[in-house]
């Protein structure tokens, strides 16, 4: 459901216990993958992936990253009680990332600062300290995604 804040361009209120969940759903013909990235109200980065992504890194030579297909809903985190709002009131940032081409080099920077993906695969939640190199190959990847896309079009 949009909130009358989300109509108007203007944040959306959320108080302490409240939970948070995001959709994405995929109105194109390719699949999506995704990202996301924020910045709490302490001010720390932090970023929500699959752990799944990780292991498709080229190193693990696994499956794909994680995607949204297309004509699909994806829910993060697939259970509701597991993003619950705490700590103290203040304004807090987050992005969902989507691009038509693996985020590999973010998803690089991320695993710098992070132990190895267990066997859980459900999308996590983990703080960063390394915002600036994150951000940096994140928008490297959506570079490198854009300029392939315009290669393939001929622009």
């Amino acid at each position: 459901m949009v909130s009358e804040f989300e109509k108007q361009g203007r944040g959306v209120q959320v108080r302490r216990g409240d939970r948070i969940q995001y959709r994405i759903h995929n109105y194109s013909d390719l699949p999506l993958y995704w990202l996301v990235l924020g910045l709490d109200n302490r001010t720390q980065f932090f970023a929500i992936y699959s752990p799944e992504a990780l292991l498709s890194l080229p190193e693990t030579k696994a499956t794909p990253q994680e995607t949204v297909a297309p004509g699909e809903t994806l829910t993060i985190p697939y259970d509701m009680n597991e993003y619950i709002v705490r700590g103290p009131t203040g304004l807090a940032s987050t992005y969902v990332l989507l691009s038509r081409s693996p985020f590999l080099k973010g998803l690089e920077a991320i695993a710098t600062k992070i132990r190895p993906p267990s066997s859980n695969m459900v999308p996590m939640v983990v703080r960063l300290s390394n915002a600036l190199e994150v951000t940096q190959q994140v928008f490297q990847d959506l570079q490198d995604g854009s300029m392939a896309t315009a290669q393939q079009r001929g622009d």
